[in-house]
């Protein structure tokens, strides 16, 4: 738990004294009290000397209160470890008569991608146009692949991807922080995705059915899948992975989609749930019969000496 308390409220300035732990949820506290105070044209000064644990977001959230102009007072001996640890020594400048540091901005920005997207959403929330530009260009980079996964076409991953930016840059206002930016972006992209996949229809699928297993009176699985050539060498590799990503294609949407929300985007079952706004158990169906699919898709291309 984290107290929070003003030793001092001046017309510029304010002094802060935090006691307890700087980590986990307490640290977006610590950050709305700093926002306000930013917002107001105050300074601050934190005193840390109290704080008996912080974790790598609280080092991080220390990191950028005083990149925007901020004073640590003093720490306590656990505190200024792990400042000192977290970013290196050289991301440091030298000590003052308290033992602090004084922060390299521009060396933590590359060091530490958290400080960095904090940084980045400080940036967006004053309304920085260097920022929107770094935004659009990074997450691009990371949205178009999944784009092109879900939707098949350059074109349609191209405006999925403006559509998400689109709608991240609008409802920033609403972003507390509980995941990190990217991720919470990843989650509007994927939904962008499947509302275009909703309103289109989809090339002539396979029939699931005949690819899943079958079984005789006994109960036992008839399949009989032969052993599968190990691949080699780095072409085979690309060649298998490509083969993959075109099988998968061919899959019935409901099913497609659930696998590459779970092991394509690497979603939790939870979270796949709650896009689909299906049960836990019915997307663990929906996955365990996609798998089998895709297996015997694959069947013919991965015996011995097939490729």
């Amino acid at each position: 738990m984290l107290r929070i308390w003003k030793t001092e409220d001046g017309a510029s300035r304010v002094a802060l004294r935090l006691s307890g732990s700087l980590g986990g949820p307490w640290v977006s506290e610590l950050e709305r009290l700093c926002e306000g105070l930013f917002c107001e044209g105050k300074g601050i000064t934190l005193d840390l000397s109290d704080v008996g644990f912080i974790d790598e977001r609280g080092v991080a959230a220390i990191q950028l209160v005083s990149s925007r102009g901020a004073t640590v007072t003093s720490t306590s001996p656990f505190v200024a470890t792990r400042l000192r640890d977290y970013n290196g020594v050289d991301g440091w400048g030298g000590s003052g008569r308290n033992g602090l540091m004084s922060l390299n901005v521009a060396t933590t920005q590359t060091a530490n991608p958290l400080l960095k997207e904090q940084l980045l959403l400080s940036g967006l929330r004053a309304g920085e146009e260097r920022a929107f530009e770094t935004l659009v260009r990074e997450q691009t980079r990371r949205l178009l692949p999944m784009a092109r996964r879900f939707l098949g076409s350059s074109e349609d991953a191209r405006d999925a991807v403006q559509e998400t930016l689109l709608a991240a840059i609008q409802s920033l206002p609403t972003f507390r922080g509980e995941a990190r930016l990217s991720t919470w972006i990843r989650h509007i992209g994927v939904n962008q995705c499947l509302m275009i996949l909703r309103k289109r229809r989809r090339h002539p699928e396979v029939d699931i059915e005949p690819l899943l297993p079958t079984f005789d009176e006994s109960g036992h699985s008839q399949a009989r899948f032969g052993p599968w050539e190990t691949k080699s060498s780095s072409l085979e590799e690309r060649e298998t992975q490509a083969l993959v990503r075109q099988l998968i294609d061919e899959l019935p949407e409901t099913y497609r989609t659930v696998l590459l929300l779970r092991d394509i985007e690497e979603l939790s079952t939870e979270e796949v749930a709650s896009l689909l706004a299906v049960s836990r158990n019915t997307v663990k169906v929906r996955l365990h019969r996609a798998r089998q699919a895709l297996r015997s898709l694959l069947e013919p291309h991965m015996k011995r000496g097939s490729l």
